[in-house]
């Protein structure tokens, strides 16, 4: 599904995020990408939704050099896609139900559609009795909910979350990461940015670490901790 080849990333002052990395995952994978705050987890996962483009190298996604697509291209590309941001990026002034059901608005979906696919999603998430809250008025675990229902709503075969875990309480960073489980054995392929190392160790998924850009693991199964880190 996804492959890179070569991939460099250097910004303004000659700060080398990534350096000559290449790997390749495949539809249904669960990946977590770890590495110490500047490994280049961040860079990696923007050059993927194309947010960021590479200085040397390939990224193709379906068989798609992304680089290559035009600006105007790029909404399509993404809608393949659900992101879940470090930073949750709501709608402050829209309710939790609002914030969800918006991804099918802009899809051009017809209501009917968007009220039984939003309903169906907050369902899942535990969150249809607070629908009408406000971002404001939830927790940190029930607004990461919330954006794992808008990001999975079209259902798409790609999700790509950075730091999913990274403001939530032990009980709320397993319920989040209990659902991109869930979400990823329906045939979905997972990339999971994060810190975590308890949650990367439990789960045992396949684990591509990075040092200064570098790749300096890929391992199926593998653990958060690694020589160097």
């Amino acid at each position: 599904m996804i492959r890179a080849f070569h991939v460099s990333k250097v910004y303004s002052g000659k700060v080398r995020a990534l350096d000559n990395i290449s790997f390749h995952i495949k539809k249904g994978e669960f990946v977590f990408i770890v590495g110490p705050a500047g490994a280049g987890k961040t860079t990696l996962l923007k050059l993927l939704y194309r947010d960021e483009t590479p200085n040397d190298g390939q990224i193709l996604i379906d068989g798609r050099n992304i680089e290559r697509l035009r600006n105007s291209k790029i909404p399509y590309l993404r809608r393949n896609m659900g992101i879940i941001f470090q930073d949750f990026k709501l709608f402050k002034h829209k309710s939790v139900y609002d914030n969800v059901a918006f991804s099918l608005q802009i899809l051009g979906f017809e209501k009917g559609a968007i009220a039984r696919q939003t309903e169906k999603v907050l369902n899942m998430v535990g969150l249809w009795g607070k629908r009408n809250y406000f971002p404001d008025e939830i927790s940190g675990g029930e607004k990461q909910k919330t954006c794992f229902a808008r990001a999975i709503i079209n259902s798409p075969p790609l999700l790509i979350t950075d730091e999913p875990t990274g403001n939530l309480d032990p009980e709320a960073s397993w319920e989040i990461m209990k659902l991109l489980l869930e979400f990823n054995m329906r045939g979905a392929t997972v990339i999971v940015a994060t810190h975590a190392s308890h949650i990367v160790d439990k789960i045992r998924k396949r684990v591509i670490a990075l040092i200064d850009g570098k790749i300096v693991k890929d391992e199926m199964e593998g653990v958060y901790s690694y020589e160097g880190l």
